[in-house]
């Protein structure tokens, strides 16, 4: 990764420095399904995050593309530092408990959706995990519905299809487990380690992003008033509405794990 950052990826941004990643690096065969909408519009694109990096790349590259560059993106923290993507990123520090940082953050993110360029965001914060058997997003933040009601920004909602090794998911339930045992939060976010592997491993595999219908601002305005909503409420039915997009590429169900598996990870952790 260092030596392609240093040559192939030099001095490349935005949709540009996505691109190289995913094609010239990774060598990557994405599959779209569905449209964007027109252009002329403010948009919030809003996906689900079962890469862990990948994801944020193909929505950068084929909206940024789309859209000749005028988007923003919201990441993490470490992702954002990046050279190729600190122009249009929007650090998001989703581990630290800085005051300072978390203030600078939501001012950042007022300015990117105040402002003509196009939003791309993964309100989980995080990538998916092993949840009830199946490989879904944890809940999702609210930001991006309040953010998208005052700014009146259409929500697009998008759904990836595909995740991590099933390794990863069993590493990052026993952190789970034992963040809660205990009671050190922090301990969830170790499996974050392993996502520059998880990254290798995706080289030539097929990825294949739907895109939904968008949302007006408008309509989420009245399901607060009216049906007395809460954004963290809508932000979880919005959540549901991009699963709901697996029918699109004949997906019937979540990527299933096994219960009764029992991968002997611990053993190969460090090699």
């Amino acid at each position: 990764m260092n030596k392609f950052l240093a040559g192939a990826g030099y001095g490349k941004f935005g949709a540009d420095f996505a691109n190289a990643v995913l094609q010239d690096f990774l060598q990557l065969n994405i599959e779209i399904i569905g449209d964007l909408p027109p252009k002329g519009g403010r948009y919030c694109f809003a996906a689900n995050h079962p890469f862990g990096g990948i994801d944020g790349l193909i929505l950068l590259k084929t909206i940024g593309d789309y859209y000749e560059g005028k988007v923003n993106i919201l990441l993490n923290s470490l992702l954002a530092s990046l050279p190729g993507l600190a122009p249009i990123a929007v650090p998001v520090n989703i581990t630290g408990k800085s005051r300072g940082a978390a203030e600078r953050s939501i001012n950042q993110i007022n300015s990117a959706f105040n402002s003509d360029n196009q939003v791309i965001i993964l309100p989980a914060g995080k990538c998916s995990r092993s949840i009830d058997g199946m490989i879904q997003d944890d809940k999702w933040k609210p930001t991006f519905v309040k953010e998208a009601i005052n700014t009146k920004r259409s929500i697009v909602p998008m759904y990836f299809e595909g995740g991590n090794s099933k390794n990863f998911y069993s590493f990052a339930r026993f952190c789970r487990r034992l963040s809660t045992i205990l009671n050190k939060p922090g301990l969830d976010d170790l499996p974050m380690i392993f996502l520059p592997k998880e990254m290798l491993k995706m080289h030539g595999s097929k990825i294949t992003l739907v895109i939904g219908e968008p949302i007006d601002p408008q309509s989420l305005q009245i399901q607060k008033e009216i049906e007395e909503k809460s954004n963290l409420q809508l932000a979880q039915s919005i959540r549901d509405d991009v699963y709901m997009l697996r029918k699109n590429i004949g997906v019937k169900n979540l990527i299933w794990i096994q219960k009764n598996h029992r991968p002997q990870f611990l053993l190969r952790l460090f090699l």
